[in-house]
């Protein structure tokens, strides 16, 4: 593994949300990580294709207030780089 792939595993860090379908006063998506969908396909995109993990970038994009909220997301977006 490179070092690339360990910091964003070791780090909370940006993708896509994780959420779970649920039933509470009608349908909704519960959410369960944002971090952890991101990193789960920042990997697979790394093993699985020519894009391999250059590092991350801070965008600074963090909302935690009393009415709104980026729940876990760290604020940061994985940078991928095109090898063959």
């Amino acid at each position: 593994m490179q070092k690339a792939e360990k910091r964003l595993l070791t780090q909370r860090g940006p993708g896509f949300s994780k959420e779970k379908p649920t039933i509470f006063k009608g349908i909704k998506h519960l959410f369960i990580s944002f971090d952890e969908a991101r990193d789960n396909f920042a990997l697979k995109l790394n093993e699985g294709s020519v894009y391999k993990i250059a590092g991350s970038i801070d965008l600074h994009n963090i909302i935690n207030t009393e009415k709104e909220t980026t729940a876990d997301h760290d604020g940061k977006a994985v940078v991928f780089e095109a090898k063959e």
